[in-house]
């Protein structure tokens, strides 16, 4: 649309609309990105607070096995690992209960993971994991990212169980 006023001609030409859309499109683009990365901090921040609130490794009694005993609980990839509950055989006397609650079911997905080592022969609580996780939320990605809290690298079941030194 052009409007004429003597010899000028007002309005948007080629050149104006061949430098506006390009423009207009990284603009719409810096904002979905932004939107979904602004949201993504915001849920990492949330899990930050709530592992800062309750998350980690609770000790209350650690056990000392002998090796026979110790050995029932490595798994067949050679580590340490205590069977859920429904999953044991009477034998066991050490069992985990597993509790997923979501926060957030969308995208991003937020959870809570709880883990529990209970003795079979008082249901007495031995020691318990509690995490938070966020995961996707991504703009744009192949696959979704992650956050998880707390450090994944000091596992609850060495941290109760452990095997009698000198047998």
């Amino acid at each position: 649309m052009n409007i004429k006023l003597g010899k000028q001609c007002l309005g948007m030409g080629l050149i104006g609309w061949v430098i506006t859309i390009p423009l207009t499109l990284i603009l719409l683009l810096i904002l979905v990105v932004g939107f979904y990365e602004g949201r993504k901090a915001y849920w990492d921040h949330k899990v930050t607070e709530m592992c800062e609130k309750d998350g980690g490794i609770k000790i209350y009694e650690r056990v000392q096995l002998d090796e026979a005993e110790y050995n029932l609980y490595i798994n067949k990839f050679g580590q340490l690992s205590i069977p859920i509950d429904e999953e044991a055989p009477e034998s066991i006397r050490y069992i985990r209960k597993d509790n997923r609650e979501f926060i957030r079911r969308n995208n991003p997905t937020v959870r809570r993971y709880e883990s529990v080592i209970i003795r079979r022969t008082d249901n007495k609580i031995l020691g318990k994991r509690i995490a938070y996780s966020r995961v996707g939320g991504d703009s744009i990605a192949l696959h979704p990212s992650i956050f998880s809290c707390p450090d994944n690298t000091v596992s609850l079941f060495k941290a109760v169980l452990n095997k009698s030194k000198g047998e």
